[in-house]
């Protein structure tokens, strides 16, 4: 155990402090489920992140004891290594303003790894996160039912009403999140949270039925979306976490819980043909969207690396170049790992793959503890953590997570949350002596 500084036990300091602390767990769960560029909160999203990082940092350094274990160091270094790295850019960068904006993106992760939040304050977060997703899967839902009355109905929550009704005619809904892809990444993290309740706590039946019924809605949700890689960041986190944490008891419960789904789904397809979407999109060989469609893209930050191998040209600046010397179009590469590469070159993708071996690693630890424990909140922080984690990694196969600040800041709380699971105990305040976020 390092302490570098030390974190003073403390009591709740009651109603006011208690009411910021729901206030903050439910703007936070907002901000990473519905903030996108299509809706009102975009506009204070980043501004959002920032104060609230801001506010937990100092308040964490005016305490006077906060706790750093070594597995907040572990992670620590990389990341500011990588900052550093990246400041080097700023002399040879082909977008000094791209890459400035992207570096406060890992500042926020550095900062992020300081602040002791404790098991508590991160189990009220995923709650939230949990039933905040349930109502923009019933959002989505109604888009579909409601269509073009849907936009002119909340058209003082979407920005981009033209981007929504467009997707509507193409039969792709995300409802008030405005934005499908990000829809459909909120569908999925909200499923996690769901199945971690249903594997971590002790449920009574009507418990069950709930949480089977809330899934079934974030299942149909993500369907009505029409986004295909959702489904590998289902699967491919649900089947590693049956592999590494489920027991026998586990094992029962998941495969009655699938078949449900499997039913379920099978009947929506048949009785709502808006759901038929997903699976109508899956078997298409290429649209917009397809890995055809990108492989210009991808073509481009290939040739972007083989420029400047060693130290790239710049974080955010791929974008700069593939409207200049590519595509000729203003946009990412669609796969977040190849333009990494030619953005930082491989000396920054060395330390960026330590970073993710680190955190993941971290949370590996965090659920390897909790599968022994009898505590049932380190179970559920642990299991979402874990889930999360690795959808966000397999996004950025096709998408560009760490480029959103949303996304990505979704990523830094699943680290956190990891790190309170192997080294924040209860009596621990969340940001300072008092106890704010108790």
């Amino acid at each position: 155990m390092i302490k570098a500084l030390t974190l003073r036990d403390s009591e709740a300091t009651g109603t006011n402090s208690n009411r910021f602390s729901r206030f903050l767990m439910v703007l936070l769960a907002v901000l990473v489920l519905g903030g996108t560029d299509d809706t009102i909160i975009a506009k204070y999203q980043a501004y959002l992140f920032f104060i609230i990082t801001l506010y937990l940092f100092t308040k964490s350094l005016s305490s006077s004891n906060i706790v750093i274990n070594s597995n907040r160091i572990k992670s620590m270094l990389p990341v500011g290594l990588f900052i550093v790295l990246q400041l080097f850019s700023f002399f040879y960068t082909l977008s000094f303003t791209l890459t400035i904006r992207f570096i406060t993106f890992w500042l926020l992760f550095f900062a992020m790894l300081i602040i002791v939040i404790n098991r508590r304050f991160s189990h009220n977060l995923i709650s939230c996160i949990k039933w905040i997703s349930v109502v923009l899967a019933i959002s989505i839902i109604l888009s579909s039912i409601m269509k073009e009355d849907f936009v002119s109905v909340f058209s003082f929550w979407l920005l981009n009403k033209e981007r929504v009704i467009l997707d509507i005619y193409y039969g792709q809904y995300s409802g008030l999140v405005g934005d499908r892809a990000f829809a459909a990444i909120a569908m999925c993290t909200g499923l996690f949270a769901h199945i971690a309740d249903l594997f971590a706590n002790k449920q009574n039946a009507r418990s069950i039925l709930l949480r089977i019924g809330c899934m079934l809605l974030l299942i149909i949700a993500m369907m009505l979306t029409g986004k295909r890689i959702a489904l590998i960041m289902l699967l491919f986190p649900l089947l590693l976490t049956f592999m590494f944490f489920m027991n026998r008891k586990h094992r029962k419960r998941a495969i009655l819980i699938s078949v449900i789904v499997a039913v379920f789904v099978f009947l929506a397809t048949q009785y709502m043909p808006e759901s038929k979407i997903l699976i109508e999109r899956l078997m298409l060989s290429s649209d917009y969207s397809s890995v055809n469609g990108r492989l210009e893209l991808w073509n481009a930050a290939l040739n972007m690396f083989f420029e400047n191998p060693i130290l790239g040209q710049g974080l955010g600046s791929y974008n700069v170049y593939n409207y200049n010397q590519g595509t000729g179009q203003l946009q990412f590469a669609h796969n977040q790992y190849l333009q990494f590469l030619p953005e930082v070159g491989i000396v920054g993708s060395v330390v960026l793959v330590a970073i993710f071996i680190a955190s993941l690693r971290t949370t590996l630890l965090a659920l390897k503890e909790a599968k022994t424990s009898p505590d049932s909140q380190n179970k559920y922080i642990a299991v979402f953590s874990f889930m999360t984690q690795i959808s966000i990694f397999t996004y950025g196969l096709t998408g560009y997570p760490f480029y959103n600040l949303q996304q990505f800041y979704l990523y830094i709380l699943t680290i956190s949350f990891s790190i309170a699971v192997l080294g924040t105990n209860d009596s621990h305040t969340v940001i300072g002596r008092r106890g704010v976020l108790k």
